[in-house]
């Protein structure tokens, strides 16, 4: 279980300044004084996550890993529209809840290989907000993965052939150490 909260909290101001010329700049305007417009915001996160995993031999030659992670997140945003004039606040919140589940497969028909396949889906709860002040939705994702591996030294070389949707990714790791 990994319980924590996040705080973002915010103050802006502005006040008018003179335009700048970028060919012949002034230097040294003093500080504003005053200010025209002021609004700010606060964002509460609460976040419990619960995960549990393993990875289980099937045959010799056979490996399965299956997990999932359990996300329970509230979020409280208060919104401060003008801080010059000490407006109410307005408050918007949300509660949310997901399951992410991890399949994986792994198959070596032969020792230097390793067929794989996986499947998981994410969940990334969001503490920002839309300019009208309500919290945005959480970000989901879905993922598939399969390839092919290949130690060809177990020491340096190894070679992964993953399929894209409109292409292959190829990727050879070499690894070279000297004692």
């Amino acid at each position: 279980m990994s319980p924590r909260q996040i705080i973002n909290e915010y103050e802006l101001y502005r006040a008018a300044f003179p335009s700048i010329d970028i060919f012949a700049p002034v230097y040294g305007f003093p500080l504003p004084t005053s200010f025209d417009e002021g609004f700010g915001a606060k964002t509460t996160t609460d976040n419990v996550g619960i995960y549990l995993q393993d990875q289980v031999t099937l045959l010799a030659n056979l490996k399965l890993l299956i997990g999932g992670r359990f996300d329970f997140v509230n979020s409280n945003l208060e919104d401060f529209p003008d801080l010059l004039n000490g407006s109410d606040s307005e408050t918007s919140n949300s509660y949310n809840e997901a399951f992410s589940p991890r399949v994986g497969l792994v198959y070596q028909p032969i020792e230097p290989i390793s067929l794989y396949a996986s499947y998981t889906r994410s969940f990334v709860p969001n503490s920002d907000s839309t300019a009208t002040g309500e919290l945005l939705e959480p970000t989901r994702a879905t993922q598939y993965e399969a390839g092919i591996k290949a130690s060809i030294s177990p020491e340096c070389l190894a070679m992964i052939l993953e399929p894209l949707p409109n292409d292959f990714l190829l990727m050879i790791s070499i690894n070279y150490f000297s004692f």
